[in-house]
């Protein structure tokens, strides 16, 4: 018995070390410049709050192949976004989605993809995808809603 205590107590300091050396290992940025923008689908009038998002955003690289983006003043049902992120020398490609239910009729989602290159200074290419839906049958009466956006953008990063 005290083998198998002295062999648990073993593993999840093992596990505990890994946690914490992968937060340690963690590389935090956020946007230092944004180079590129489009919008390829949406409203026009959207730009301006999507660009002021982007420009506060923080990107995290985890040494566990794991990534956040968590961009400023965003909906707090979708972001931060999780996904992953493989190397080939010092530039990455991610992806990552979430989504989220509305009350009982709608949902929304985003997916991001793009590349990293951690040169200097690092540089980040990202396209984002979101879409918002919503329906309901009032009276006998169908309604929906649906609405989308992308966006491709090149930013160059720097420590937050």
């Amino acid at each position: 018995m005290k083998k198998q205590v002295a062999a648990l107590l073993t593993v999840l300091s093992l596990i505990a070390c890994a946690e914490s050396l992968s937060a340690s290992n963690a590389r935090n940025f956020a946007t230092g410049k944004i180079v590129k923008f489009e919008q390829i689908q949406g409203q026009p009038q959207w730009v301006p709050n999507i660009q002021r998002r982007i420009q506060g955003a923080v990107w995290t690289f985890y040494a566990n192949g794991t990534m956040k983006y968590a961009p400023a003043d965003s909906r707090d049902d979708l972001f931060p976004v999780l996904g992953r992120y493989e190397c080939t020398g010092r530039k990455c490609r991610f992806r990552a989605e979430a989504s989220s239910q509305i009350g009982g009729t709608g949902s929304a989602s985003v997916l991001i993809e793009g590349t990293v290159d951690f040169g200097q200074p690092p540089r980040l290419e990202m396209t984002e995808i979101n879409s918002m839906g919503n329906a309901a049958v009032i009276n006998g009466t169908h309604f929906s809603q649906a609405n989308a956006s992308s966006y491709r953008f090149t930013v160059i990063l720097t420590k937050p």
